[in-house]
């Protein structure tokens, strides 16, 4: 009973938290891709912007720009919305889906769904930590885990 209370108290308290939407926002970020057989470190940039949906809910669009570090890899240009929620008074997760463009000349575009967390620093900075899972038709899936300094504006 007293983890039925508690959980409620939880939700409740992520509802109350205000939004820290409405903005727009670029992040450098970098991590690692993990596919059958072929692991490689990456590196990008990522620009979007949120749109309030109330004062907890948020929707939003983002352009990204990535590489693997590896030889015969090119930059992947993709586009992916998202949704989310505050679920603290300064830092709020998402779920996402997104397409990203061929990265090398015998690959295929991908699909791919995405889930993260980020986490106010300060006024106009935030820190994210984010898993991709990259669905390709010919080539075996990709999970990529990346972490990004972020500035809202």
């Amino acid at each position: 009973m007293r983890s039925s209370i508690a959980c409620v108290a939880f939700a409740l308290s992520c509802v109350s938290a205000p939004a820290l939407a409405d903005e727009a926002y670029v992040e450098a970020v970098g991590g690692v891709s993990f596919a059958h057989e072929e692991d490689a470190v990456v590196a990008g940039l990522a620009a979007g912007y949120d749109f309030d949906l109330n004062e907890v809910l948020f929707a939003g669009v983002e352009g990204t720009l990535e590489k693997e570090l590896v030889e015969d890899r090119h930059f992947a240009a993709g586009i992916g919305v998202r949704v989310g929620a505050s679920v603290t008074e300064r830092g709020k997760a998402f779920v996402g889906l997104n397409w990203q463009s061929k990265d090398c000349p015998e690959c295929d575009e991908a699909w791919g769904f995405t889930t993260g967390f980020e986490q106010e620093l300060g006024e106009h900075l935030y820190a994210k930590l984010e898993y991709k899972h990259l669905i390709l038709p010919e080539e075996p899936n990709k999970n990529i885990v990346i972490g990004g300094i972020g500035y809202m504006f």
